[in-house]
């Protein structure tokens, strides 16, 4: 339900790698063994696209109004459609007037 994909697995360890790579984090004694095992995951994911996609959809098919379901569905799309992105980042925006920004910071309303 969730829809944590290999896509968000691996986001979400280069994201630690990257954080792990600053203080107060490079004191630790086990730290060149965690940056390892981080740098392997955040590689890149075993999964197709297609997929992670398929994952998304069936889960945004369950809950259609899960803002976070549109928001991730979206940051994956970007790097394939950036029309499906923008459309997916727009229902992830809650009944405001913000504006809506791709990942590369392009505003998009």
């Amino acid at each position: 339900m969730l829809a944590f994909t290999g896509h968000d697995r691996t986001r979400i360890a280069a994201e630690m790698v990257d954080r792990l790579q600053r203080p107060p984090f490079t004191n630790q004694l086990n730290h060149a063994r965690q940056l390892q095992s981080l740098m392997i995951r955040a590689s890149g994911s075993t999964e197709s696209p297609q997929d992670t996609a398929a994952q998304y959809q069936w889960a945004i098919a369950q809950a259609p109004d899960d803002l976070t379901l549109h928001y991730k569905f979206g940051l994956f799309l970007f790097n394939y459609d950036r029309m499906a992105a923008a459309q997916q980042l727009m229902l992830a925006r809650p009944n405001d007037d913000f504006p809506v920004f791709l990942p590369d910071g392009t505003r998009i309303q």
